[in-house]
């Protein structure tokens, strides 16, 4: 991964040197700053995490640079990991907000300070993203370490979960551009739980689909909502409206 041109032609080779250091590195206490092409400020990374992969695969190779509309005012960033994905879009977008919404406590203090610097633009929640308003267990993904698996238990730390319908209203969202998806397979339970209100005002949504069952619920979701069959550029899959256009209900 390390030795990607993609990497190479976003960071540079003082870029490129610092974060082979950085994931050769144990030290979890240690941070590395670079900056990058396509981000318009700097972004941190921790040594010895998924940080730089995650980094190499959202900011790098662009992974979710497919159908996205040539501009956008309201974009969400469900599992926002240390906020490589909103960062992107923030300077993807330069009129855009950006909601991201992250539960792990680590990887929110990350995305807050990687944040910071797009100012009034960028909003980040600390939260889960659910089928239903309340509070979840958050607990490591021991499949992928850079994610949470969330559940309705009382095992793990406790996180608030949101709809995804509250959060729009909560944020005065009428009509939203982007919704990135990667929630450790939370997506499920949030798809089979009438999603069509807000996905039908939903232009372009880009999820990491992790079951079959998720597959399914995605797939009829936005079926009924007019979206063309999703494309699939390694774990991301695309779907989009094939006017480009928002519907509205």
């Amino acid at each position: 991964m390390l030795n990607d041109a993609a990497l190479w032609r976003e960071v540079g080779v003082a870029g490129v040197r610092a974060i082979r250091a950085a994931e050769r590195d144990a030290n979890r206490d240690a941070l590395t700053t670079v900056s990058a092409r396509s981000l318009r400020h700097p972004f941190t990374v921790r040594h010895g995490t998924t940080d730089v992969g995650e980094f190499v695969f959202t900011v790098c190779r662009g992974m979710y640079a497919r159908g996205l509309p040539p501009r956008a005012h309201a974009v969400l960033d469900l599992g926002a990991h240390i906020g490589d994905t909103g960062a992107w879009f923030l300077s993807r977008f330069p009129e855009a907000t950006v909601v991201s919404v992250e539960p792990d406590r680590d990887n929110y203090a990350m995305a807050a300070r990687n944040l910071a610097l797009y100012g009034a633009r960028s909003l980040l929640i600390q939260a889960a993203i659910w089928h239903e308003d309340g509070d979840v267990s958050v607990r490591a993904n021991r499949d992928w370490p850079s994610g949470s698996h969330v559940s309705a238990d009382l095992g793990g730390d406790r996180v608030r979960a949101i709809s995804i319908a509250t959060l729009l209203r909560e944020q005065g969202i009428a009509d939203l551009a982007v919704l990135k998806c990667d929630i450790e397979g939370a997506e499920a339970a949030v798809f089979a739980a009438d999603p069509d209100p807000w996905l039908s005002r939903t232009g372009v949504l880009a999820i990491e689909i992790h079951s079959r069952d998720a597959k399914a619920a995605v797939d009829a979701a936005t079926a009924r909502c007019g979206f063309g069959p999703g494309v699939r550029r390694r774990d991301v899959t695309v779907f989009t409206r094939p006017a480009r256009g928002l519907a509205r209900p």
